[in-house]
């Protein structure tokens, strides 16, 4: 199965759909632990074709029911993350060899980061989380 480091978040000011948002290195830290957390604990975080926004980590249990419609855009998962000089980065896999294959050419991800998120067994995660990489060709931070 394809394997791909990449980076995901960077330490700086950038402009998002809600306004200017400082993603401090403490932020950045913050969410670095908060997705190892989740991976840890078993949440699937997954990578989709853009931002899809059924496309968030749920539990294996609630993952098998109605599986087509919450994968739908879902290409792979995250496998880890790491800090390196403020920047968030990790592993995502990617099953499909197509799809594997067109991930270069997009070169860009994206995260969807919410607030206190609450994950398919009731689980509550205060504060923020990212609960998606998507995969696009126009990120808001172009140098990711």
């Amino acid at each position: 199965m394809p394997t791909f480091s990449k980076d995901f978040l960077y330490s700086g000011i950038w402009n998002t759909r809600k306004g200017p948002e400082n993603f401090t290195p403490q932020r950045v830290s913050h969410l670095k632990g908060r997705l190892q957390d989740m991976l840890l604990a078993g949440l699937p975080v997954p990578l989709s074709w853009e931002h899809q926004s059924k496309a968030v980590p749920m539990t294996r249990d609630e993952l098998d029911r109605n599986l087509e419609e919450k994968t739908k855009g879902v290409l792979g998962w995250v496998t880890e993350a790491d800090l390196d000089n403020g920047i968030l980065a990790g592993k995502v896999e990617v099953p499909n060899e197509a799809d594997a294959a067109k991930m270069p050419s997009l070169r860009f991800v994206s995260p969807t980061i919410v607030k206190d998120f609450m994950d398919g067994s009731g689980r509550y995660w205060p504060g923020e989380s990212i609960v998606n990489v998507s995969v696009t060709p126009s990120p808001v931070h172009h140098i990711q």
